[in-house]
C-alpha cells in the first residue's frame, strides 16, 4: 500500500463488524475508528475512561 511506502498510518472510520477489521489488516491497516471499538458516550463516561477507567467503553464486544 503507498500510505505504509510512504511511512504513514492510515485511520479507517466507520468500522463496526470484525470482518471489516480483518480485510483492514490485510491491507496493513491497523488503526480503526467506529463502533466496533467504541461507540458515542457521555461526557461523564468520557471523563472515567480517560481517567482510566476501561469498563465506561461502550463498544460492540462488551454488549
Amino acid at each position: 500500500m503507498m500510505v505504509s511506502n510512504m511511512g504513514l498510518d492510515t485511520i479507517a472510520e466507520g468500522v463496526e463488524h470484525y470482518d471489516q477489521y480483518d480485510l483492514l489488516k490485510k491491507f496493513n491497516c491497523h488503526i480503526i475508528q467506529g463502533f466496533l471499538w467504541g461507540k458515542p458516550m457521555s461526557q461523564a463516561r468520557c471523563e472515567a475512561y480517560l481517567s482510566g477507567d476501561a469498563s465506561a467503553l461502550l463498544s460492540l464486544q462488551n454488549e
